[in-house]
C-alpha cells in the first residue's frame, strides 16, 4: 500500500512538473507555429533592376540605382523586396534566358554594387528575394554549349535530348501561337534537346544529380 501510495505520489509529482515545464514553453513557442513564419504577414515589393532607377544616365536600371530607391521602398511600409532576375543574360526573355548562375548582370552593375545593395537593405531590416530561375538556362550558357559538342560531353546528361524527334515534340507548349514545339533540333549536337519554354531555354535535367 505504501509502495502503490509513493508511485502515485511520483507520478503526480513529475507530471505536474511536466505541465508545467510545457507552459513555461507555450510561452515562447506558439500553438501555431506557422503564424509566426515572416512571410504571412510581409509586405513584399517586387521590381525588376533593369527597368526600376538608372543611376548612371544609361537608360539601364541598375543596383546603385536601387540601393538610391531603399529609404522610399522602405516608407511604402515594404518588409520584403523580391528581384527578378539579374543574372548574366542575352535578355531574349526578360532575364530568364541566364548564362551565369553566379554573375550579376554588368549592365545592372557589380557584385560589389549588389553586395552594397544587401547591406543597406540588412540596415533598414528589408529582406531579399529573388526569381531562382532552376528550369532552364539560356543557350548560350557554358554548360549547354558543352552539351552540344560531343556526346560523351560531362555536361550532355545536364539536359535532355532524344536521337529522333519525340511523337509529342510540340505537347505541353508553355506559349501557345508563339513556340511551335518543345523539341528542336541542335544542328550541332545532330539530337532534340527538350525545352518546356522557348527553344533558346533548354531544359536542364533535374533527374541529374549533378544539376
Amino acid at each position: 500500500m505504501v509502495i502503490v501510495i509513493a508511485i502515485t505520489a511520483w507520478a503526480i509529482f513529475h507530471f505536474i512538473n511536466r505541465e508545467n515545464e510545457l507552459d513555461a514553453l507555450n510561452k515562447y513557442i506558439p500553438t501555431d507555429s506557422i503564424g509566426r513564419l515572416w512571410y504571412k504577414s510581409a509586405v513584399i515589393y517586387t521590381l525588376d533592376v533593369e527597368v526600376f532607377k538608372d543611376s548612371d544616365g544609361d537608360g539601364i536600371g541598375d543596383f546603385k540605382g536601387l540601393t538610391q530607391q531603399l529609404d522610399y521602398i522602405d516608407s511604402l511600409g515594404a518588409t520584403v523586396i523580391w528581384l527578378a532576375p539579374f543574372q548574366p543574360t542575352p535578355n531574349r526573355d526578360d532575364g530568364y534566358d541566364i548564362t551565369d548562375f553566379t554573375g550579376i548582370d554588368k549592365r545592372l552593375g557589380t557584385l560589389k554594387d549588389f553586395r552594397a545593395f544587401m547591406l543597406a537593405a540588412n540596415k533598414r531590416h528589408i529582406r531579399v528575394i529573388m526569381d531562382l530561375v532552376l528550369n532552364h538556362t539560356s543557350n548560350e550558357h557554358t554548360w549547354f554549349k558543352q552539351a552540344r559538342i560531343h556526346p560523351l560531353s560531362s555536361y550532355r546528361s545536364w539536359y535532355t535530348w532524344s536521337k529522333e524527334r519525340p511523337k509529342n515534340y510540340n505537347v505541353g507548349i508553355a506559349f501557345p501561337g508563339v513556340q511551335k514545339e518543345t523539341w528542336t533540333y541542335d544542328s550541332v549536337a545532330k539530337e532534340y534537346y527538350y525545352h518546356r519554354f522557348y527553344d533558346f531555354q533548354p531544359d536542364l535535367n533535374m533527374q541529374n544529380p549533378l544539376v
